[in-house]
């Protein structure tokens, strides 16, 4: 599939004369001001100027619109309010709003998103008043509708085709597999989720949970793993062994060990399983993101030594556990992975699969969840065909 890519190229340049300003109201108040760009496919689209306050960059509203519309965005404003619309075949993340405070504010179809303190300064272009809008605030609201787009501090950086777009929809729409999917993007530092709200029994995607409490404990305690779990962890990971992992959820001070390490990790989405039963933890595929990122990228909750030797394990898995978030990713790709599989009766199989993918200017964590599977295998090419277009859209 081929992508658009929309690059906010800026040449980075201060005006020399820093202090534009707007009239009487504002007369005492000046700006940096400096001018950004916005390009399509690489092509020059607009040169605007954006302006600094408080370490934030705001652009003017009126090339902010400019480009949601040439993303598929329409976009309308009154004044005090910015409205989109998004295609009918857009999936918006409209879970856990906060919309926060501000004089002015961000509407998707017809749902109050954002609040922004915005501001009106003199544009240099026209030499007029003109609102200017936190290009932060308004990244996170393409983050709920599953736009991406990079601010780099005089770039912004817009994708056109949705990281769920119609492709994505499409393939889960005629699967009967109930899905929860999460990305983070490294190129662009933003998270995307899809059916967030859904828990899920972990399987045996919670072994990478076990593996990374024990390297956080050696490493808070200043020690090596134990020759015990040396010679467990290996198999649990690469073999998915289950009785390993038992010895291992044990060594790990059982379901209050782990629930310890899930408070430092942020992954309050998580409850470990209770009597042992480590395979029905209950987690979110936004807390598995947040695994795979300690793994993949610097933290502070593994170090260094720990990510490293983590993801080897992932990185190493047998022939017959190389599935699921892999599927659809070029052979000369890193990827390090972790896949569960358990039948739960009325729901089906629960099949999941977490993992790290760079390569190809590609860098991200993916976590995809699903049940109500009629067969393992039918799971197994739910997650693979996720993987592949996610890959794609990247």
């Amino acid at each position: 599939m081929k992508k658009r890519i929309f690059s906010l190229v800026a040449s980075s340049v201060l005006l020399a004369a820093v202090g534009l300003q707007l009239s009487t109201a504002q007369a005492s108040t000046t700006y940096p001001v400096k001018r950004d760009g916005i390009a399509v496919d690489g092509q020059s689209v607009s040169l605007p100027y954006g302006l600094v306050a408080d370490g934030t960059t705001y652009m003017p509203i009126y090339y902010l619109m400019d480009g949601l519309n040439k993303v598929g965005i329409h976009s309308m404003w009154n004044g005090a309010t910015l409205q989109l619309s998004t295609p009918a075949t857009t999936h918006v993340n409209l879970e856990g709003i906060n919309p926060g405070h501000g004089n002015m504010n961000i509407v998707v179809d017809g749902r109050l998103v954002q609040n922004v303190s915005g501001i009106t300064y003199v544009d240099p272009a026209s030499g007029k008043p003109t609102t200017y809008m936190p290009i932060w605030y308004v990244m996170q609201v393409l983050n709920r509708i599953g736009i991406r787009s990079n601010w780099n501090g005089t770039n912004w950086d817009l994708w056109n085709t949705p990281i769920f777009g119609s492709a994505f929809q499409n393939y889960v729409n005629h699967r009967a597999s109930t899905v929860s999917v999460a990305v983070y993007d490294a190129n662009n530092g933003q998270t995307y989720l899809y059916n967030p709200n859904l828990r899920f029994d972990t399987a045996s995607i919670v072994k990478a949970t076990i593996m990374a409490n024990l390297l956080r404990q050696a490493e808070i305690h200043h020690t090596a793993l134990t020759p015990e779990e040396q010679s467990l962890m290996p198999p649990m990971i690469e073999d998915s062994d289950n009785n390993d992992a038992s010895a291992l959820w044990d060594l790990s001070g059982g379901a209050s060990g782990i629930d310890q390490f899930l408070r430092v990790a942020g992954m309050d989405e998580t409850t470990p399983g209770a009597n042992g039963y480590w395979g029905v933890t209950q987690t979110s595929a936004l807390d598995q993101v947040k695994l795979v990122r300690d793994y993949a990228y610097p933290n502070q909750v593994l170090g260094t030594a720990q990510r490293n030797y983590g993801l080897y394990l992932m990185e190493h898995v047998v022939g017959w556990q190389d599935w699921g978030v892999s599927g659809g990713i070029p052979k000369n790709t890193t990827v390090a992975l972790k896949n569960g599989w358990l039948p739960i009766g009325a729901q089906g199989w629960e099949i999941n699969s977490i993992g790290y993918i760079h390569g190809d200017g590609r860098d991200y964590a993916v976590a995809v969840l699903t049940r109500n599977n009629p067969s393992e295998d039918y799971g197994i090419a739910t997650i693979e065909g996720i993987s592949h277009i996610l890959w794609q859209e990247q």
